[in-house]
């Protein structure tokens, strides 16, 4: 299948610090993805936009709130193909750790994508933070949109030069990752690394 996309863009980032040493910042950044898949006219777009805030006490209380969307296609075999691929993207980094969504849009179905998060905060010891990531998904696309909610714990831990990361992270499935996965059971997963700086 011949493909020809150009995709252009842009990003805005702000950070500033308030006069009782508050910080405060947001990001913005959007995309747009034309030209041809094939037969199909592609006219795709990508939206994300989030907002923070950071104490001025030692344990360095953080709350964020964000929203990614990336467009669907309600129907993939028309003239126009309007699901964003987000290509080459590192996608665990963005989309839940539990990684249900790697490949998009193969992952959603061509449906698209909305990310609603809210992530905490907080150091735990001068070298330990504990944070905490809340996500609803849902398709950009279709009937039973909803794909559910996961919530992941998060532990970090630095001395010297090596890091060490523990994760306790939880999936409630949604009726439309139900219909795509085949199940309704809450998924689970755990994990620990490990990196050194030299």
């Amino acid at each position: 299948m011949n493909a020809k996309l150009n995709e252009k863009g842009g990003r805005g980032v702000g950070k500033f610090t308030s006069a009782s040493k508050h910080g405060f910042g947001f990001e913005v950044e959007a995309a747009a993805q034309v030209g041809a898949l094939g037969a199909q006219d592609v006219q795709a777009f990508m939206a994300t936009g989030s907002a923070g805030w950071t104490s001025n006490h030692w344990r360095k209380h953080k709350l964020g709130f964000g929203v990614d969307y990336l467009s669907g296609d309600d129907d993939p075999t028309g003239n126009d193909y309007k699901a964003f691929d987000t290509l080459f993207a590192t996608n665990h980094k963005f989309y839940g750790f539990m990684d249900f969504f790697l490949n998009v849009p193969v992952h959603t179905s061509q449906q698209g994508l909305m990310d609603l998060m809210l992530k905490t905060g907080r150091m735990v010891a001068s070298d330990t933070k504990l944070d905490h990531h809340f996500h609803h998904f849902a398709l950009a696309e279709g009937e039973d949109a909803g794909l559910g909610q996961e919530i992941d714990l998060l532990v970090s831990h630095k001395r010297g030069g090596a890091s060490f990361q523990w994760g306790a992270l939880m999936f409630l499935p949604g009726d439309a990752m139900e219909v795509m996965k085949g199940g309704s059971d809450v998924a689970f997963k755990g994990y620990f690394q490990a990196g050194a700086t030299f």
